[in-house]
């Protein structure tokens, strides 16, 4: 059997410990140190896979149909079936959020462009677009209270259960395979998940300070009200 080829760069990176944790991640810097070990092939593709995962990292200006040819692309050259189902998992979260989101700005069709979304239940929510969960009610568990946390427009909820399902999904992926290049990129979509929950974590304290201080603004003006000249 041949050696892992990445024993001492998975041994060298830090515990992640866990999604919803008090931990601070590692830095992004810290991590990518790591990544220089890689071989040149492996770093092309980690960058394609975190180009595709992290929308930031999206060409501005991206349209959904390249995206989703970025995505076909990618998934054809993956060899790792763990690494097929992460991203194809990742996608058929897209396009599902893509469909709700579509239908609640009054869309009464399935778009009518080929490439409006990268899934493997593309042609079920095609089919049942109509329906409340696009005929996907019994086959995905996370669909129902997306659903429900979307029509309660409760964006902290709904991100919450898309980091679980991904974290989840990608801890399962990650069993056996702990020194290849599988889990050095499953590895690094766990590290996103908390980078992304920690800043979504700051931009939520950020809005309600900035609230605080405007509700401590309208009270000031009730309480001292400009005197008449």
């Amino acid at each position: 059997m041949p050696a892992s080829p990445y024993v001492m760069l998975m041994a060298s990176l830090p515990p992640l410990g866990d999604l919803f944790g008090h931990q601070q991640p590692p830095s992004e810097l810290q991590i990518k140190r790591r990544f220089r070990f890689l071989s040149a092939s492996d770093r092309e593709m980690l960058s394609r896979i975190e180009q595709l995962i992290r929308l930031s990292n999206q060409p501005k200006g991206s349209t959904d149909a390249e995206i989703v040819r970025s995505a076909r692309a990618l998934v054809n050259d993956l060899k790792s079936p763990a690494l097929k189902e992460a991203v194809q998992f990742v996608m058929d979260v897209r396009t599902i959020g893509v469909a709700y989101r579509r239908r609640r700005l009054g869309q009464k069709t399935p778009p009518a462009e080929p490439d409006w979304g990268y899934s493997r239940w593309l042609k079920k929510i095609e089919n049942h677009w109509g329906e409340p969960y696009f005929g996907l009610k019994g086959l995905l568990t996370w669909v129902t209270p997306g659903r429900q946390l979307i029509e309660e427009d409760d964006p902290v909820g709904l991100e919450r259960l898309i980091l679980t399902e991904f974290w989840r999904r990608f801890t399962r992926l990650s069993q056996g395979h702990y020194f290849d290049f599988t889990a050095v990129v499953l590895y690094f979509l766990r590290w996103s998940l908390l980078e992304r929950r920690v800043k979504y974590n700051r931009e939520i304290a950020l809005k309600r300070f900035n609230s605080l201080i405007n509700d401590g603004i309208g009270n000031f003006k009730e309480l001292f009200p400009p005197t008449a000249d």
